[in-house]
């Protein structure tokens, strides 16, 4: 008779009594369905068929079902499994997209061969880091980054497009940007992504982005970064 083991392994959300697979990344297991993450990515479906290596000491099965551990993070697995489950959290028209969930869903989306997140990330980025400086000039991260309504009076029909928010981030994550720039070959955000950084305290680039810059609400628009002396 197998044995539930609970020690060492935290309930994430979601945790749907009816699931039948348990995901577990960093300690924290998400109860999902296979079918639903089966249907969603051809990776998800041969590697939840495929049983995984024993734990020492430990029955792999949890809350009476087995258990699939994955070397993501605990955050990156919940924002992708959240996104195929409730999708239009984050796919809706006019959703913003923190920079945490961008990188999983780039990281993952990749991983896992979920094309629909690799496209809300790319899409995302490559508005916000365009490689045309009208276009740069004229992108925004969030929409509330303008301090004041003047700043919006030179700026004709045609600029407007850009003005959508789409990311919500502050300054020192455009770092992360770069990472994934690199990683998954768009080289195309590096020129404004790098010229963002060359507008960094050198204390935060060399910390790797870590804290708050002193910027109000610590996020920022293109055309604020471009007015700094």
């Amino acid at each position: 008779m197998d044995s539930d083991i609970t020690q060492g392994i935290d309930r994430g959300d979601p945790w749907f009594d009816d699931g039948n697979i348990v995901i577990v990344a960093e300690n924290t297991g998400f109860k999902v369905h296979r079918d639903v993450l089966s249907q969603r990515s051809e990776i998800f479906k041969d590697m939840l068929l495929v049983p995984q290596p024993p734990v020492p000491n430990q029955d792999e099965i949890l809350d009476g079902i087995p258990v699939v551990h994955v070397s993501d993070t605990q955050k990156d697995l919940f924002y992708v499994i959240s996104a195929i489950y409730n999708g239009y959290k984050y796919f809706g028209e006019g959703k913003l997209m923190t920079f945490p969930v961008i990188g999983a869903f780039l990281r993952l989306g990749n991983k896992y061969e979920i094309p629909e997140l690799q496209r809300a990330a790319i899409s995302r980025l490559r508005a916000c880091f365009p490689d045309r400086l009208k276009d740069f000039r004229n992108a925004e991260t969030t929409a509330q980054c303008a301090e004041t309504e003047d700043e919006d009076e030179d700026m004709d029909e045609e600029d407007l497009k850009f003005n959508p928010p789409l990311i919500y981030m502050c300054l020192e994550e455009v770092i992360g940007v770069i990472d994934l720039a690199r990683t998954h070959n768009l080289p195309s955000l590096l020129p404004a992504a790098f010229y963002l950084i060359s507008c960094l305290p050198p204390e935060i680039v060399v910390k790797g982005g870590g804290g708050r810059i002193g910027m109000e609400r610590g996020f920022f628009s293109h055309k604020e970064t471009l007015s700094r002396p």
